[in-house]
């Protein structure tokens, strides 16, 4: 096998690719990337055994040929080289086996650990699929404004993974870590099959992709009784969905946005107010103290008792009904994060009261809920 890759383009890709290899597992080659060259492509693929990558990138090929290449040399080779075109050569090693050493502007070289590519396992297929089709741009942004919400905690299984649901005409994508949720519409690019639809998809393939697809005019998911795929040109990646029963976050978000407490902000300053009062709240509990007063003012205050530290900032808000004076407690990084989701000037926050959840509803932005918090003395 001989080609040359221009190094922007392998940098993408194998960093994308080298998001699914699992060095330390007891198989070898799944830390391994296998590289193929053939009718001026590239193509890397990666598995861990649960989930899978292939993507490619144009290539000038002299030899065609098909080899896995250590993932870890590769991708730390690919972040050195720039822009710098990049000659791959694979042959045959002196005592057996194969040798792949690739060449970076005439100057620089590296051997690279190398397997025969028929080691490598094939990229699963998913039989008996429903089909959706999505623009890459809607796509992208649906996994960008909910994967935030997921739990970071990887054992928490269903929590920490994003749940796809097909209902009443309209896709959702949703995650939450049993503190906060975030759901977000995502439009299809085609008619929606009448079958109804609930699968919990991996956060971290998904965040992978993400970047990828942002492009695409179409991407297509296939989602079957145990795998997934996401295809669009240029790239594949499969894996195996969550198993399990998924919280009711329909439930939740409906129960939320029933609050009678309703106040149009505007999103810079509250998140302005957020950071401030950030600076001396609870370094463990990041609490936030937010009192809405006659239906015109919120002061965002926060007190760390252990330096003595108090900070506030007063805000002008609106009602949209008659509202009462509430005082809540609320997560100030959750907070945060969730007004980061809202590209409009302003949003509604909506409470039903002491101890009830928080709603952000804002156009563009996901429906988010953050569970407020007791309040200290």
């Amino acid at each position: 096998m001989k080609g040359t890759i221009k190094g922007t383009d392998l940098a993408k890709a194998v960093a994308a690719a080298s998001q699914f290899t699992a060095d330390k597992s007891t198989v070898p080659i799944f830390g391994f990337i296998c590289l193929t060259m053939r009718d001026g492509v590239a193509h890397l693929y990666a598995t861990n055994g649960e989930s899978g990558l292939e993507t490619e990138v144009p290539c000038a090929v002299s030899e065609p040929g098909r080899v896995a290449i250590s993932g870890s040399t590769l991708s730390g080779m690919a972040r050195e080289v720039g822009a710098a075109d990049v000659e791959f050569a694979t042959k045959a090693a002196d005592g057996g086996g194969l040798t792949t050493v690739a060449r970076v502007g005439g100057k620089r070289s590296i051997t690279l650990p190398t397997l025969p590519a028929e080691e490598f396992p094939n990229l699963t297929d998913v039989p008996e699929a429903v089909a959706l089709y999505f623009s890459g741009a809607a796509l992208s942004g649906a996994i960008k404004a909910t994967a935030f919400a997921a739990a970071k905690d990887r054992n928490r299984f269903q929590l920490s993974n994003i749940r796809l649901r097909l209902s009443e005409g309209e896709v959702s994508l949703a995650a939450t870590d049993g503190h906060r949720m975030a759901l977000s519409h995502v439009p299809v690019s085609r008619d929606i099959p009448s079958t109804g639809l609930e699968v919990i998809l991996p956060t971290e393939t998904l965040r992978t992709i993400r970047e990828l697809v942002t492009g695409a005019a179409e991407v297509t998911l296939l989602a079957g009784d145990t795998l997934f795929a996401i295809q669009a040109p240029g790239l594949r990646a499969t894996g195996r969905m969550i198993e399990g029963k998924y919280p009711a976050v329909e439930r939740v978000l409906e129960e939320a946005m029933s609050g009678h407490n309703r106040y149009e902000v505007n999103v810079k300053e509250l998140a302005e107010a957020a950071r401030w009062a950030s600076l001396t709240c609870d370094s463990e509990t990041r609490a936030l103290r937010l009192d809405f007063k006659g239906g015109t003012t919120l002061v965002v205050s926060a007190r760390d008792t252990s330096v003595n530290g108090e900070s506030e900032q007063t805000l002008d808000v609106t009602t949209q009904a008659s509202a009462e004076d509430i005082s809540i407690g609320i997560n100030g990084n959750y907070l945060l994060e969730g007004l980061a989701q809202v590209q409009a000037p302003t949003a509604t926050l909506v409470c039903g009261g002491l101890l009830k959840s928080l709603a952000i509803k804002a156009a563009g932005a996901p429906e988010y809920v953050v569970m407020t918090m007791r309040l200290g003395g």
